[in-house]
């Protein structure tokens, strides 16, 4: 009674499928791309982890608003539209991305990212959609599964190509960016590409549907239909809601753990960026092929429910052994356990599709899928944050457990599912196919012979679970013998326990006697004193804080695995002290006691360096195994640690600072060392103890001591191949030079090797020495990553030098230099000139030692233990300060940045190496091996410390009067910008080496007047502009200008006494010669008042400008002869300009009224009651004009050779010289204003 349904399969579907898988492959990879390489974008865009990873969280941060209206779009406009709109997204952000590969455009990558992220929402809803209305009941999984394929394919091709794209290259950010434009461009061309043949491929449906269940199913909404009512009746569904949650569960742990694997993987092995990359490629390639395998096996088996079941606990199991074996140090094992997760974990991404759109039918399926992937990447979101913080601030380790833990959950809701296969029901309504369709009777159902097959397949499906948890429990087997193999196995283990618990009875009872707080009262801080005057840091808060408190264990937490031998020497610990704040000495040593294995102390040596107090030390012996020693003058920190280890009596030395803390475990690393290889000397990882707050801040482990050639030390990266040469992150490091006095040391190699320089003073250089000696003499120096020890860092020392701090640092380090540096002490000393002459006392001992110990060349030690010192090159000509007045140019190290920053400070008399400064025959300036440059060439551009490079032309200086001028830009080092004020810690910029004054005329035409000076050699006195413009007065209507300014010469330039500099532009107009000579004597006048001095005499005037007026004219003859005949003269010839005589009438005098205020000797008057200075005025009627200001032109008007005139004007109509430069010297001058 019912219409026969066709049905009918094309082979367009594969390409839809293939087309779709492409550019879902090509957003996931657009996904995962940063995070694979943190490190590397971190670097480029100066940004932190974080910002890196909300680069991956947007995609789930975008997708939960957005999922909504998405699939109400699949319903209603259909498949294609929605495929373009995911496909033309991914496009436009990909594209957006190639803007951004600038260290300075994080935001338009972020941006770029935001677009790519509102792309996969119309993404990740299709693949249902597609295998439904394109593909048949027996291959809907399996496309399905396909269609997801993509999105997994991109990920593992994006943990597979962006390392190889854009290898690390931290000292080179160019190359870095040229590498990510590669990255970026690659991707946007074939985004454009696939958005193209999306365009063309992608359809809505098909012309007849390709199952029975989509063939009941109408084409397209009908008018009834609700998104709405679609919406709720998903939510009303119980077994929906628990597929929800176990699908977001899963989902969610596998986006978490697919962007923080990179970081999970570098904490337990550094420098592996590259395998970081290919484990992840390892974790979705299984995933893709159990995608795959599972798509197949649903197609085969219809066992929704329980395959969803088996693959879900298999993924559980899968984490654990992830979890357990991520940090054995054996990457081989990780590479298996991560493909073992991502088999089970992503290849149950298809299953939970499915299997949704089985127990919804006939629901939406873009709905469904949407829904999922909402919670999916809700739960993402909150995954990747919680475990990304339990990663950051304790360990992979937790942050896996508690994915663990989630996931066994989701366990649990997916076996509380009821699986009614709805659409699997209305497939089995077909009764007769044929190639061209079926006809079926959609009430009929034959389920009789497909619950035999489903319970066939359940049982095939309980034997391959049974299997695979037996590979599990085997795996876990060989994980805990793994594990135990590496436990190194005690001897006496239960003696040495009891020996323990008696000596901790006793240090306990001898704790309990000392008196700590009468120790502590002495000397305390007192109300109203500066804390940080008697020791150099805030003592009141030293003493707040109890002296034996608890510290954050800092080390990495792979070194809570490992073993020592339980046959470690003890040592005697060796600590020098001199008027040390009781405070930090007493919880030194309680941090030493506390934390540190009985049996390995075998005495603790205080040496007092003649403290002021000698109860500072002496009422500290009633502590447990401490010794006091007192000097009977004060022998300073070398000598005195050399007196301790004299004393000591254990075969093994230890020296610690008297303000410093023990972190725990912190012997036993080092001990292990000196017993591996009695040559070695161990230092500590040397955390902060903030000298303000006395809190305890852990420092990096991946750094390694170092210095420039005037022996200061500092502290550097390690380097990309010693960091690649490292196993773990607990192997020791090798160090050019130790960072200070914190090290465990052989007491028979330490004697052998020559102790400390005991001819070296007090304290500084001391490292160098016995570093040098060291590795020259056949020993090694190694940062052991294990062992923690924090130190109070102070800005001073409390203590006084006997000769002066930096007197006695130079004498110690030249000692160094001397017997250590060969030839290349030549760069200490061209590093710190202050050396020279200085006096070093007798060295022939020292070089006596190192004879006889057969020591290695200083080239030897360049070229095999620190090879990143660069050898300065012969270039090098002067050296000196750069310095602005009473201050100096320096490099400095500001808090919280890794480069130098130049300004200016005080100057040193000492000349300290960050003032020390050297120009080469390259024309750089250079501070060891960094050289100034500047970030732009435009004005105001930073001046920056950049790697020498002579090929840069940016690094070009030259001197310009006392000026350093930028060759490219030809700007100055601008000191005064940065002294503008009070403060002198302004950054230092370029900008023009003239300063400009400029007077724009006043009228509609464009003109003005300007007068540049170097302002290294003068200085702005006054300025003083002129209009000649006179309201009422028609001899001045004209709007030109002029302008005056005077100088004060810098000591520089040679010059004694403040200049006039002036220059104008009078009227051009040649038949208004009476107009240019007004305008002339009124700018005269105003020179004569700018001019005069106070005691009475004029100073230096310079005169330039514009006079319109040719050489011989009776105004050049007025300027420079003082005096000019004007009466009855034709107005057009006082310039010269002008031939014609028609029409010229004469001048007749006044030239001005004397409304004007203006002399005939050019001055101002003043205004008087006395007769004779008004008889005097009656001069104007006079016919002739002076001036007293004796100007000479330093022009010759004549071309040599050639005799022909000079021209500096080409008019329009003429070719002629109208520009000059007149001068006067200093001269006696009485003003008509008396």
């Amino acid at each position: 009674e019912h219409k026969p349904l066709q049905t009918r399969l094309y082979s367009r579907r594969f390409a839809v499928l293939g087309i779709f898988s492409l550019y879902s492959l090509l957003n996931a990879f657009q996904w995962i791309q940063y995070s694979i390489i943190t490190n590397v974008f971190t670097h480029f865009y100066d940004v932190n982890n974080v910002m890196i990873d909300w680069l991956s969280v947007v995609y789930m941060v975008a997708y939960i608003p957005l999922i909504f209206p998405a699939t109400w779009l699949l319903d209603r406009k259909g498949l294609r539209v929605t495929a373009l709109l995911g496909a033309g997204l991914n496009c436009a952000g990909a594209w957006l991305k190639c803007a951004s590969a600038r260290p300075d455009l994080f935001w338009v990558t972020m941006a770029a990212q935001v677009v790519c992220s509102v792309a996969q929402v119309f993404i990740l809803g299709l693949p249902s959609r597609i295998a439904s209305v394109w593909f048949g009941p027996r291959e809907v999984s399996t496309a399905c599964a396909t269609a997801v394929l993509g999105n997994q394919l991109g990920v593992a091709i994006g943990f597979l190509l962006p390392p190889v794209l854009v290898p690390n290259t931290p000292e080179n950010k160019e190359l870095m960016g040229q590498n990510i434009s590669v990255m970026f461009y690659g991707t946007a061309a074939i985004s454009t590409l696939l958005f193209i043949l999306t365009l063309f491929v992608i359809k809505d449906r098909p012309p007849l549907p390709p199952s029975q269940a989509q063939a009941v199913l109408p084409t397209g909404p009908t008018e009834d239909y609700s998104y709405k009512q679609s919406i709720i009746n998903l939510f009303k569904s119980k077994p929906f809601i628990l597929l929800l949650l176990s699908y977001g569960i899963m989902t969610g742990s596998f986006y978490s753990v697919s962007t923080l694997l990179n970081q999970m993987i570098i904490t337990h092995y550094e420098g592996e960026e590259l395998n970081a990359g290919r484990i992840g490629l390892t974790l979705v390639v299984a995933g893709m092929v159990g995608s795959i395998l599972c798509g197949l096996w649903l197609d085969h088996t219809k066992t929704y429910k329980l395959t969803t079941l088996i693959v879900y606990v298999l993924s559980f199991l899968g984490m654990l052994v992830f979890t357990f074996t991520l940090g054995l140090g054996h990457l081989l094992v990780v590479f298996f356990t991560a493909g073992v997760l991502g088999f089970f974990m992503t290849g149950y991404l298809p299953i939970g599709f499915e299997f949704a759109v089985e127990i919804t039918y006939p629901e939406s399926e873009g709905t469904s899928s949407g829904l999922l992937n909402a919670f999916a990447q809700l739960f993402g979101i909150v995954f990747t944050l919680i475990q990304g913080k339990l990663t950051t601030d304790y360990n992979p380790l937790a942050g896996n457990i508690f994915l663990c833990a989630w996931i066994f959950f989701g366990i649990i809701l997916t076996a509380l599912i009821k699986s009614e296969l709805k659409r699997h029901n209305v497939n089995m309504g077909a009764s007769k196919c044929k190639a061209s369709g079926c006809v079926v009777n959609p009430l009929v159902f034959h389920t009789s012979e497909s619950s035999r097959k489903a319970e066939k397949m359940k049982k095939l499906s309980r034997k391959l679970a049974l299997a695979a948890a037996a590979l599990f429990w085997v795996a876990a087997l060989l994980y805990f013998i793994l594990l135990n193999s590496r436990k190194i196995p005690e001897q006496h283990a239960e003696s040495r326990r009891e020996e323990e618990e008696i000596w901790n009875t006793e240090w306990d009872d001898l704790l309990d006697e000392f008196e700590e707080k009468k120790y502590l009262n002495t000397n305390r801080w007192k109300p109203g004193q500066d804390p940080y005057t008697q020791y150099a840091f805030n003592q009141r808060e030293s003493e707040r804080i109890s002296s034996n408190r608890a510290l954050k264990d800092t080390r990495h937490y792979r070194c809570t695995t490992l073993h020592y031998d339980p046959e470690l020497p003890s040592t005697s610990i060796v600590i020098t002290l001199h008027n040390e704040a009781r405070s930090t000495l007493l919880r030194t040593l309680r941090s030493v006691l506390n934390r540190t294995p009985v049996h390995l102390i075998h005495e603790i040596i205080l040496v007092d360096d003649f403290s002021v107090d000698p109860n500072d030390c002496l009422l500290l012996t009633k502590l447990p195994k401490v010794k006091c020693l007192r000097n009977k003058q004060r022998e300073g920190l070398i000598r005195s640690r050399v007196r301790g280890a004299d004393a000591a009596k254990a075969e093994v030395l230890t020296f610690l600072d008297s303000h410093c803390e023990v972190n725990k475990d912190w012997l036993p690393p080092l001990l292990q060392r000196v017993k591996q290889d009695q040559s070695c000397i161990a230092s500590p990882v040397i955390d902060i103890i903030d000298m303000d707050s006395f809190a305890y801040i852990a420092a990096s482990s991946n750094l390694q001591g170092g210095f420039d050639w005037s022996l200061h030390f500092k502290w550097e990266q390690l380097s990309a191949e010693k960091r690649a040469r490292r196993g773990n992150p607990t192997e020791p490091i090798k160090t050019p030079i130790l960072p200070g006095g914190l090290l465990v040391v052989n007491k028979s190699w330490f004697n052998q090797m020559g102790k400390y320089d005991t001819a070296m003073d007090i304290w500084g250089g001391e490292n160098f020495e016995i570093s040098f000696r060291a590795w020259m003499c056949g020993g090694s120096l190694e940062i052991v990553p294990c062992s923690r020890v924090g130190h109070v860092f102070r800005k001073k020392h409390p203590y006084n030098f006997p000769n002066g701090n930096a007197n006695t640092y130079i004498k110690n380090t030249r000692r160094t230099a001397e017997v250590w540096m060969d030839e290349f002490k030549i760069f200490y000393y061209f590093a710190r000139p202050a050396a020279r002459g200085k006096s070093y006392g007798d060295i022939r001992g020292r070089q006596e030692l190192r004879k006889s110990l057969k020591c290695k060349s200083f080239q030897w030690y360049l070229d095999n233990v620190y090879p990143e010192l660069k050898v300065p090159d012969n270039s090098h000509s002067k050296s000196g300060v750069i310095q602005q007045r009473q201050n100096c140019l320096e490099a400095q190290q500001t808090e919280g940045q890794d480069t130098l920053v130049l300004m200016f400070a005080i100057c040193s008399s000492t000349r300290t190496a960050n003032q020390e400064w050297i120009y080469t025959h390259g024309q750089q300036i250079r501070q060891q091996d960094v050289c100034m440059s500047v970030s732009t060439t435009l004005p105001a551009s930073q001046i920056l410390l950049v790697p020498c490079n002579i090929s840069d032309s940016k690094q070009r200086w030259q001197r310009t009067g006392t000026h350093l001028e930028h060759q490219v830009s030809h700007f100055c080092l601008d000191s005064e910008m940065a002294l503008d004020g009070m403060d002198n810690s302004g950054i230092l910029v370029i900008s023009p080496c003239y300063q400009c004054e400029y007077k724009c005329r006043t009228g509609r035409k464009l003109d003005g007047c300007m007068i540049a000076f170097k302002k290294s050699l003068f200085t702005l006195s006054s300025l003083h502009p002129v209009e000649f413009f006179r309201q009422g007065i028609s001899i001045l209507d004209r709007d030109n200008v002029g302008l005056i300014v005077v100088l004060k010469p810098a000591l520089e330039s040679g010059l004694e006494r403040s200049i006039c500099v002036v220059t104008t532009h009078l009227l051009y107009n040649p038949r208004r010669g009476d107009i240019k000579l007004a305008q002339l004597a009124l700018l005269l006048a105003e020179i004569s008042r700018v001019a005069l001095q106070d005691d009475g005499t004029t100073c230096p005037v310079l005169l330039c400008g514009d006079f319109n007026s040719v050489p011989t004219s009776p105004l050049y003859t007025f300027i420079t002869n003082s005096k000019l005949e004007y009466a009855g003269m034709p107005i057009g010839k006082v310039s010269g300009q002008e031939e014609s005589p028609r029409g010229q009438r004469v001048l007749t005098p006044p030239l001005w009224p004397p409304s004007l205020g203006i002399s005939q000797l050019c001055q101002y008057e003043c205004k008087t009651n006395d007769p004779d200075v008004e008889k005097s005025r009656k001069g104007l009627n006079m016919r002739h004009i002076e001036h007293g200001l004796r100007l000479n032109s330093v022009y010759s008007h004549f071309l040599k050779g050639s005799g022909q005139r000079e021209i500096t004007t080409c008019h329009s109509r003429t070719a002629i010289t109208v520009d000059y430069i007149f001068y006067s010297a200093a001269q006696s001058n009485k003003s008509s204003c008396t």
